[in-house]
């Protein structure tokens, strides 16, 4: 009994301990609220301790592929954002299921974005705001059904 005990706790604890946001993530367009509707997005997660890289390929609603690659450090420290949309981030997990990212331009707040992870890892959800380039704000969500 003792052994079956200890078992599970190790297993549950390797499960736990297990990051959610490593896999394949496909878009659900009929669950997200975007502002550009792209035809379909598949992001690909890879992590390296504190380091996640997403590998993301969109098709946009013309049919154009774009594919992306971005770094993200999850250290609770700033780091430079080679995306060009910001100059650099702040990632820290708030929780086991919540990351917390906020992009800054100069000393200012640009870009808020949190994402979730469902108890049984099957779904990702971004909540984004901020200004565009345009400095016109947005406010959307994105949820990606794991693949």
């Amino acid at each position: 009994m003792i052994r079956v005990a200890l078992w599970m706790a190790l297993v549950s604890g390797a499960v736990m301990g297990a990051d959610p946001s490593a896999g394949t993530w496909k878009l659900n367009l009929a669950k997200s609220k975007l502002t550009t509707v792209p035809k379909s997005q598949v992001t690909t997660i890879t992590v390296d301790g504190q380091t996640r890289v997403l590998e993301t390929v969109t098709v946009a609603a013309d049919g154009k592929e774009t594919r992306t690659k971005s770094v993200i450090i999850a250290d609770g420290k700033e780091h430079r954002d080679d995306s060009g949309r910001s100059d650099s981030y702040v990632a820290r997990w708030s929780s086991p299921v919540l990351l917390e990212i906020e992009y800054q331009k100069g000393a200012k707040v640009v870009r808020t974005v949190k994402t979730t992870y469902s108890k049984d890892g099957n779904t990702r959800t971004m909540r984004a705001t901020g200004v565009d380039d345009q400095r016109k704000p947005y406010n959307t969500v994105s949820v990606y059904d794991r693949q």
